[in-house]
């Protein structure tokens, strides 16, 4: 809850310092889709929506889906993990941006017996990312994040590489 508090306030400290854009100017939406099919099918469907409070700076929230079979076991492991997030960006030069997130999931997890259980799992996302524009209104980003909560159960494994789309 802190964390979340903190981020509250940084928006709106930015806000105060907001140029002149109109409000319709200031959002932006996008997210990561991730598509993997195999002997091992992976889905990630990753929404998000984000505010400009600067020209430089930016917050927003998302949700987080993930699905994943694993073929190769007999039988066959699924698993499904949901959540959401909420970020904040900096953006350092033209292209280059620094990123921070904070990150409920709920995780799927087997005990020996096979076993089902779900736990959630919070995670605090650090880290930098390079975007590359597409149109007028629109850019490519990529992002190198570290997980500073790193655990036994975080389905993350540091660093962790991802790729989006912002309109």
């Amino acid at each position: 809850m802190r964390k979340i508090l903190t981020i509250i306030l940084v928006m709106l400290s930015a806000w105060s310092m907001a140029q002149n854009m109109s409000l319709k100017d200031r959002f932006f939406y996008g997210g990561n889709l991730g598509l993997q099919f195999g002997s091992v099918t992976f889905i990630d469907v990753s929404p998000m929506v984000g505010f400009w409070f600067t020209n430089e700076l930016s917050a927003g929230v998302g949700a987080i889906y993930n699905y994943a079979k694993y073929s190769n076991y007999n039988p066959a492991i699924e698993r499904q993990l949901y959540g959401g997030n909420v970020f904040a960006r900096l953006d350092i030069f033209s292209n280059l941006f620094l990123h921070a997130q904070y990150e409920p999931i709920n995780v799927e997890y087997f005990d020996l017996s096979g076993k089902k259980s779900r736990k959630w799992v919070e995670n605090t996302l650090v880290g930098g990312g390079y975007k590359q524009a597409v149109g007028k209104r629109s850019c490519l980003t990529i992002s190198v994040l570290w997980n500073l909560t790193q655990s036994e159960d975080s389905p993350y494994q540091n660093p962790i590489i991802r790729a989006g789309f912002n309109f």
